[in-house]
């Protein structure tokens, strides 16, 4: 089989979020907040940081990505060394396909043999220790919500990154908030040295 194991964990990714992403009041968010905000329940969230579900679907890691402001490549730690295809060619493949059947379509289709013909979904789940009829109801259309260790198969025998089954993810850079924060330090009328102390304590 092609998938290599998890070095990490997806409960030890998602508790490290729950710790690192904070309120104001640096108070850590409880399970049923980011349930509620992502349309699931605080008792799922709750399995999920327990390690109890360990391969969750595509649209609760869409939903917790959207909440913590991360890219979908921090939940696949597994591929972070793998050399990736260019990132923005395949966000413009991703948001060409409007549903994940033609997201995977689209792989078949664009990535090919040396002999540049089209693998099979035969080929494809035999790599990857899948059965056919489960790929080829992702295919068809059958099933939507993959779950994280069918995307991450298909990142790895494809070589994609995750961000291309998450075409409408949009991570708002950092730098962007650290714009933002020297534009307002410098209206509140601090000079420089005293910017670059406070833009510490944030």
């Amino acid at each position: 089989s092609l998938l290599r194991p998890s070095m990490e964990d997806f409960a030890t990714l998602l508790n490290r979020l729950f710790d690192t992403y904070r309120k104001t009041d640096d108070s850590e968010y409880s399970n049923r907040e980011v349930g509620r905000e992502i349309g699931i329940t605080g008792s799922y969230i709750a399995q999920l940081r327990r390690g109890q579900i360990v391969n969750p679907g595509r649209d609760t890691l869409l939903g917790l990505c959207r909440f913590f402001n991360v890219e979908p490549a921090y939940f696949f730690p597994d591929i972070a060394e793998v050399p990736l295809l260019p990132y923005d060619a395949q966000r413009n493949a991703g948001l060409l396909a409007d549903t994940i059947a033609a997201l995977v379509n689209m792989l078949f289709t664009t990535y090919r043999k040396s002999d540049d013909s089209e693998y099979t979904s035969k080929e494809v789940a035999e790599a990857l220790g899948w059965s056919q009829v489960y790929l080829d109801r992702i295919r068809e259309g059958h099933i939507a919500n993959l779950g994280r260790d069918t995307i991450l198969g298909l990142c790895q025998f494809f070589n994609v990154e995750p961000a291309y089954f998450y075409p409408e993810i949009q991570v708002v850079p950092l730098t962007a908030y650290e714009d933002q924060l020297d534009d307002l330090l410098r209206r509140a009328g601090y000079a420089e040295e005293d910017q670059s102390l406070l833009k510490v304590l944030f």
